[in-house]
Parts: C-alpha cells; sequence; structure tokens
C-alpha cells in the first residue's frame, strides 16, 4: 500500500512540475527570481527530453510502482502516458520534443526582453 501511495504522490509532484514548466511564466513574469527557477526548469526538462534521457521522476514513478505492481509500471513518458489521455491527440516523442523547444525559445526570449527592460529602467534611474 504504502509503494502505491508514493508512485501516486510521485506523479502529481510530476504533474505539477509539468504544469509549473509549462504555464509558469504566468506566474514568474513579474518577480525576477522565480523567473530564474522557471527558466532553468525549462531548459532542463528540454535537455532532458531533446537527448532522450528518460525523466528521473518517471523513473521514481515506475520504481515505486514496480514495487506496489510491476505490471502498473509503463515505458512511455509521463506526457504520453497521463496527458494523451486526456487531450485525444496521438503524440510521438519528436512532436513532444518541437513543442517543448518551441517553449522553450518562447520563455527565453521573453525572459530576456524582461530583464533587459528592467535593466534600462535601472541604468535611466541612476543617471
Amino acid at each position: 500500500m504504502t509503494w502505491r501511495i508514493l508512485a501516486h504522490l510521485m506523479a502529481v509532484y510530476h504533474g505539477l512540475n509539468v504544469l509549473w514548466i509549462n504555464f509558469g511564466v504566468f506566474f514568474a513574469w513579474k518577480r525576477p527570481v522565480w523567473r530564474a527557477v522557471h527558466l532553468a526548469s525549462v531548459w532542463i526538462a528540454f535537455i532532458t527530453l531533446s537527448l532522450g534521457l528518460y525523466c528521473p521522476m518517471t523513473k521514481i514513478e515506475n520504481a515505486f510502482m514496480t514495487q506496489y505492481d510491476p505490471s502498473k509500471a509503463y515505458s512511455t513518458s509521463f506526457i504520453i502516458r497521463y496527458f494523451q489521455p486526456i487531450l485525444w491527440w496521438d503524440l510521438t516523442q519528436f512532436q513532444i520534443v518541437k513543442a517543448m523547444t518551441g517553449l522553450t525559445v518562447l520563455v527565453t526570449l521573453f525572459y530576456a526582453w524582461l530583464w533587459a527592460r528592467e535593466y534600462v529602467r535601472k541604468k535611466r534611474r541612476v543617471s
């Protein structure tokens, strides 16, 4: 029973992490410290996906689930496992990487623009 609870808690944490990566910009855009945290999260997810690495959170969840019931472990990505049935899209790993590439570029450019704008404003105040 404990393994099942741990596996489900890990799945919830993983889901929250996916939501943070995809929608954290709405929370972080007015908070410079959180921007850095969010940008790091986006880039870590991007590198993990683009290198074809298996997400550590998925590994942990599967390890817990295997201890509970080995037949419940899965070999696909977290997104394909949990979000594809909800969205009804037939996603491939390549499509997920393309979407993540776009998200990473957009978030990086947006935060760079915000930081540059803040830098210029501070320079104007000083001089």
